[in-house]
């Protein structure tokens, strides 16, 4: 469900993973790992004509191995990210403008997908799963006839430097609470 409100700046998205096994002895399974439920939501940023210069803001615990996307040092790869603040997005400096996600606590993994080659482009990945090697990743664990229901909220911001940008989106976080 997307709600989008008069006055508001983010666009509200509301997810509901339900399980719908029924709740019997019968179906019910010992090994925990028959209620993990992997999730992930996908987005193709690019602020402005052209993701050139876009700077990735990613609060995590690792430094990105490239921070900004260019076509003049072309490169491919994929960055995985623990967040160590609940949100992340892209800032462009000639924009004056960012794109962010605004996140529940319990989602803290990023995937960075990078492409700069000529007409290349990033993507950045929201996820909860079970991904070998990945520190705190864990799917949603959902019983029989549950549900879970998180809120991630996408916003637009302005402002005239990328550490006026993260204070604006820190600022809509702790409204959000």
């Amino acid at each position: 469900l997307m709600t989008l409100e008069a006055d508001k700046p983010y666009l509200k998205i509301r997810y509901v993973i339900s399980n719908p096994a029924p709740k019997s002895d019968r179906y019910y399974q010992q090994d925990p790992y028959q209620y993990n439920f992997s999730w992930r939501a996908h987005t193709e940023f690019s602020i402005g004509k052209s993701p050139e210069n876009d700077t990735f803001v990613i609060p995590g615990s690792k430094k990105l191995r490239s921070a900004s996307f260019s076509f003049t040092k072309p490169e491919m790869f994929d960055d995985f990210q623990c967040l160590d603040r609940n949100y992340s997005g892209a800032y462009d400096n000639k924009e004056k403008t960012g794109v962010f996600y605004i996140l529940p606590p319990s989602i803290k993994n990023v995937l960075l997908f990078y492409n700069s080659f000529p007409g290349g482009s990033y993507n950045l990945e929201i996820f909860k799963s079970r991904i070998k090697g990945l520190a705190n990743c864990e799917p949603f664990n959902i019983l029989p006839d549950e549900s879970v229901t998180f809120d991630i909220y996408l916003t637009g911001i302005s402002a005239d430097n990328i550490e006026t940008a993260k204070r604006k989106v820190e600022q809509l976080v702790g409204e959000l609470k």
